[in-house]
C-alpha cells in the first residue's frame, strides 16, 4: 500500500472551493481557480514558504504516518512588530527574512519619505523637532549622526503614539515604532548632547509595510552654530 498526504496551497481563492480541492485536481494537484473575469489563477513563480514534514522516513502497510505541514509567515512589521531589532542600530538595515530564510532587501527606487528638522541650525543641549513626511507607513528606525560617524547622537523625548525611544548606545539615542499601526507624517522631539562639536543630520529607515522598506532617508545637514568648537576629520577636538 502507498500512502500519499498532499495539502495544496490556498491562493486567497479558497472561497471558490471553501469545503476542499475539487476532483480535477487530483491528478495535477492544481486547483484551477479563475479570477472574477474567468482567466486562470497561476501559481506562484517565488519560493514557497510551506514546508511538508514526515514524522518517519519509512512506513508499514497500515502504519498511521503523521505529516505536519510548516507555514512560513512573511512580514516585516510582524517580525518586529514592537520596534527595530538592535542589530540594526548601525546599519539600519532591519534584518528581515522572508519564510524560505532568504534576507528581504530594501526598495531601490526613490524613497517616498523625506526627514525634515525645523532648523539648519543647532547648539549644545538644544532640542529639535524633526518630521518623517510621506505615505502612510508601519516601521522606522531614526537616528542623528555626527557627519561622517556611525553611532547616534543626542536623545529623544515625548515619543509620539505609537513610537518609542530605545537605546542603541547611549539611553534614548533612537526612535522607532511601538507597534505596526499605520502612522504618517510624525513629529519627533530630539535633544542635542550637551557636548556637541560637530554638524550632523538625521537618518532613517522606513517601512511602507509588510517586506517594502528605504534605506538612508536623509535630512538636509544641521550645523552647529558658530562659536562652538567643530570635529575635524571625524575625530573631535
Amino acid at each position: 500500500m502507498y500512502v500519499v498526504l498532499v495539502l495544496a496551497s490556498a491562493l486567497c481563492v479558497c472561497t471558490a472551493f471553501p469545503f476542499g480541492a475539487p476532483k480535477g485536481a487530483c491528478v495535477d494537484m492544481t486547483p484551477g481557480h479563475i479570477y472574477f473575469n474567468l482567466t486562470r489563477v497561476s501559481p506562484q513563480g517565488t519560493a514557497s514558504p510551506y514546508r511538508i514534514t514526515v514524522g518517519s522516513n519509512q512506513y508499514m502497510s497500515g502504519e498511521t504516518v503523521k505529516v505536519v505541514v510548516l507555514v512560513g509567515v512573511l512580514s516585516l512589521c510582524n517580525a518586529y512588530p514592537n520596534g527595530a531589532p538592535k542589530e540594526a542600530c548601525v546599519t539600519m538595515t532591519p534584518g528581515h527574512k522572508y519564510a524560505n530564510l532568504t534576507s528581504v532587501h530594501p526598495q531601490t527606487t526613490p524613497s517616498p519619505y523625506q526627514v525634515m528638522v525645523a532648523s539648519n541650525q543647532y547648539s549644545p543641549g538644544a532640542t529639535l523637532k524633526v518630521m518623517i513626511v510621506g505615505p502612510a507607513f508601519q516601521g522606522f528606525l531614526l537616528q542623528a549622526r555626527h557627519n561622517g560617524n556611525a553611532g547616534p547622537v543626542g536623545s529623544f523625548s515625548n515619543a509620539p503614539t505609537n513610537t518609542k525611544a530605545v537605546q542603541c548606545t547611549a539611553e534614548n539615542d533612537s526612535m522607532t515604532h511601538a507597534n505596526p499601526n499605520t502612522k504618517q507624517n510624525i513629529t519627533l522631539t530630539w535633544t542635542a548632547p550637551s557636548d556637541a562639536r560637530a554638524d550632523i543630520m538625521f537618518i532613517a529607515t522606513v517601512a511602507q509595510e509588510k517586506n517594502v522598506f528605504w534605506l538612508n532617508n536623509t535630512s538636509p545637514m544641521v550645523t552647529l552654530d558658530q562659536g562652538y568648537k567643530k570635529e575635524v576629520s571625524g575625530n573631535h577636538v
